[in-house]
């Protein structure tokens, strides 16, 4: 979402909400290298895209949340969501002014994440 639309929503959300989570997935087409749908089933060329391929922009997205919140002297929490595949990443996104992370994909192949999070520095 382009930082101008982003802040439409978040604008007109604010009243009614006390923290925005941000991004979950990016649609994309998923294709081999030959050009082919990669995913199985019917009408899967465009699937969520989740994981490392996100990490840019999702991190994007936080900072963009971190200047909306910054620019209107707002409180309202910041959950990062998208791209982290360890614990560095999460930290990271952390000491870019997020209130907490939340991993989905990391964690599936990671299962001792949470462990390695405390662990960090």
């Amino acid at each position: 979402m382009p930082a101008e639309q982003l802040e439409k929503v978040i604008e007109a959300n604010r009243p009614y909400v006390d923290g925005f989570a941000a991004i979950n997935t990016i649609p994309r087409q998923i294709i081999t290298p030959d050009g082919k749908a990669a995913l199985p089933g019917e009408g899967r060329l465009s699937s969520g895209t989740c994981g490392y391929a996100i990490g840019d922009l999702a991190e994007e997205v936080t900072s963009n949340l971190i200047d909306l919140r910054t620019k209107w002297k707002d409180d309202f929490v910041i959950c990062s969501v998208g791209g982290m595949m360890n614990a560095e990443d999460l930290h990271r996104r952390l000491d870019m002014g997020a209130d907490m992370v939340m991993s989905a994909t990391a964690a599936m192949w990671d299962p001792y994440l949470a462990q390695k999070f405390h662990e960090y520095k």
